[in-house]
């Protein structure tokens, strides 16, 4: 039997790790993270990784610097690389196609572009009966998990903080503060959650992989960066005290969907209503 491959993910954003962790959970890999480059070479010197998904902008020891290091102590070998940057000047371009790189992914990128690109560059084998239940928010931790009955049905004591039985995604408020190429830095500015989730759902599609990921680390780590090319978006929580740990997240992610879909169905009903009802007047005869 073959040992199932390695891979590395060469990133600082724990955005992006979730992301990856996230999507590859389902399949036979070794899956293996470092936050820098300078991380990333000790792992490599040590074991060589069948594919390394790097980044470009790190600190430390930027991607750039990781392939020059690379390339010249370890010559490349037979592993392959997939670049995962934002950046889209021509310095940069040109210098990846120096190093005989070719394949990269555009940031932010969902997790179906995430499986294909791999798939292209290493075989990827599903762990056998892993199931994956649709539109649920699949999260990482040591913690336990909760189920999301028990979450729902525990009621808030008096006095006590409020539970995910009365917490929703529509109520909790964020600061966003962005930057562009062209404009610079736009004024903070106070929204919902569910103001974001709705822009990024037109964005990036309802269901895609990234935006349930980039929520689920706001909510639990307070604060998260989108980046996409010369845009980037910084999002932190109103209330830093109000972060919530992994089970809870997961269960506000799963009934927000869950309501929109609910919300999306009932729409579709009124009008399907509008457009079937007869019209109450009738044709005048024709003399």
């Amino acid at each position: 039997m073959t040992s199932s491959p390695t891979l590395l993910c060469i990133d600082d954003s724990k955005l992006v790790q979730s992301l990856v962790s996230r999507e590859l959970e389902q399949y036979h890999v070794q899956l293996h993270f470092a936050n820098d480059g300078s991380e990333g070479l000790d792992f490599c010197l040590s074991e060589t990784p069948d594919l390394v998904m790097l980044d470009l902008r790190m600190p430390r020891m930027d991607g750039i610097e990781f392939l020059k290091k690379w390339k010249a102590e370890l010559g490349f070998s037979d592993t392959r690389f997939i670049i995962m940057t934002s950046e889209t000047s021509r310095d940069i371009v040109e210098q990846i196609v120096s190093f005989g790189i070719s394949d990269y992914i555009a940031k932010p990128f969902s997790g179906n572009t995430l499986i294909s690109r791999i798939s292209q560059h290493i075989p990827l084998k599903l762990r056998e009966n892993h199931i994956r239940i649709p539109h649920t928010p699949r999260l990482f931790s040591s913690q336990p998990r909760v189920p999301a009955t028990q979450i729902a049905q525990s009621a808030p004591k008096p006095g006590a903080p409020a539970s995910p039985a009365t917490i929703t995604l529509r109520t909790i408020r964020v600061l966003t503060k962005k930057t562009d190429g062209d404009r610079g830095d736009h004024p903070s500015e106070e929204i919902s959650l569910h103001e974001i989730i709705s822009k990024y759902q037109v964005l990036l599609g309802v269901r895609n992989a990234y935006l349930t990921t980039f929520i689920a680390v706001l909510l639990q780590e307070g604060k998260v960066c989108i980046e996409s090319g010369k845009f980037s978006e910084r999002i932190q929580l109103l209330d830093r005290k109000s972060r919530i740990d992994e089970p809870t997240a997961a269960f506000l992610l799963a009934r927000y969907f869950e309501e929109q879909r609910a919300e999306s169905q009932m729409d579709s009903r009124s009008t399907q209503r509008i457009v079937l009802k007869p019209s109450s007047r009738t044709a005048a005869p024709k003399k």
